[in-house]
């Protein structure tokens, strides 16, 4: 069985991501990382793009897991638990639990709209009409919801590789910022960015940004009316 994306029932976030280069990667001379330290760029990707891989789980009762992480092939497994999910979602007409992003949930979980669902026990049922809506209008919001050109793809990957001398990028620079950590407080580097024109130094990124647009996200999903 090849790989398998979730992708965030909710907003369309990728659930499972590669955010990790090797080193290989920096001894290639055109990787805006080239000659770098490995362990110091992979702990500054863990800062701005790691939370993509934190999942929780809606059940058909509406009881909301803990966290956990998708195993790359639909299921999700619960951390410190043996409690496994498959969120494959192979039948819509089946109640199959449903994967949501971990940062999607804490950015919600206090709002008044989100705690009636789950008093009523009908979030499920929310989810399940609104991932029919979502299908259908995702297209309408690529413009302004950068991440979602890459919904539905097998594998998502921060990172560049080399073809015929040229780099290509798995996702557009450009749209990295709809990738990181809402949470994300402080200005870290990103090198696929580039270098200020005047300061030669790396350009930055927090989550202020991605943070407002997961909760425009959020708001579509509460404010949905199936």
């Amino acid at each position: 069985m090849g790989c398998i994306t979730l992708f965030c029932s909710i907003s369309g976030l990728p659930l499972v991501i590669c955010t990790y280069f090797d080193d290989e990667d920096i001894l290639n001379k055109k990787h805006p990382n080239y000659g770098q330290d490995i362990k110091s760029i992979n702990e500054c990707n863990d800062k701005k793009y790691n939370h993509l891989n934190g999942v929780v789980v809606v059940s058909p009762d509406s009881s909301v897991s803990s966290k956990g992480y998708c195993d790359g092939y639909g299921l999700v497994k619960i951390c410190d638990s043996d409690q496994v999910y498959d969120c494959r979602q192979s039948n819509y007409w089946k109640d199959e639990p449903i994967a949501i992003s971990n940062s999607i949930y804490m950015l919600m979980k206090d709002d008044p709209r989100f705690l009636k669902l789950i008093e009523e026990k009908t979030l499920f049922k929310k989810l399940k009409s609104f991932e029919v809506y979502f299908f259908f209008y995702k297209d309408l919001n690529k413009k302004s919801v950068p991440y979602l050109k890459q919904w539905g793809e097998q594998i998502v990957s921060i990172g560049c590789e080399e073809d015929r001398g040229k780099i290509f990028f798995h996702v557009n620079p450009k749209d990295l910022w709809s990738y990181v950590d809402p949470f994300l407080i402080e200005k870290v580097d990103e090198p696929f960015l580039g270098k200020t024109r005047i300061l030669q130094k790396y350009r930055k990124l927090n989550g202020k940004k991605s943070k407002l647009l997961y909760k425009s996200m959020i708001n579509n999903f509460l404010n949905y009316q199936s």
